[in-house]
């Protein structure tokens, strides 16, 4: 259960990065006058980056302790915000893999709850990346 509850614990890193990067991307929307449809759109996807993190540390808490990682408190974005928001979405790609890997491995070691986060959390990501 240790070597779960890190990959847990680097999964709500990753989501608490994905959430600074959104409320960035949505800073500089605003910086640039983009519609007020997209800063919407924005701070929901990082509400629900939040909403992932939470239940990720709902889990690693109720699996055992282990000590969370510091995040960033700020993200570098590239200056082209469209390239910004396709780099994102490889990201948020790539998280989605990521837990659909840490999903077998919570059935293999016996905690289905674990699985159960990670593939509602990988679902999401899928969506997240095609927004």
């Amino acid at each position: 259960m240790p070597r779960l509850t890190a990959c847990l614990a680097a999964l709500w890193e990753a989501e608490k990065i994905s959430e600074l990067t959104l409320e960035a991307l949505d800073e500089r929307a605003s910086e640039l006058g983009i519609g007020q449809r997209v800063y919407s759109r924005l701070r929901n996807l990082a509400a629900g980056c939040k909403k992932h993190a939470s239940r990720l540390h709902a889990r690693v808490e109720a699996v055992g302790v282990c000590t969370f990682p510091v995040p960033p408190e700020t993200v570098a974005l590239p200056e082209n915000f469209t390239q910004a928001l396709r780099d994102h979405a490889s990201t948020s790609r790539s998280l989605a893999e990521r837990y659909g890997r840490i999903a077998q491995q919570s059935r293999k070691e016996g905690d289905p709850s674990a699985a159960w986060v990670c593939e509602l959390n990988r679902a999401e990501e899928i969506d997240l990346a095609d927004e």
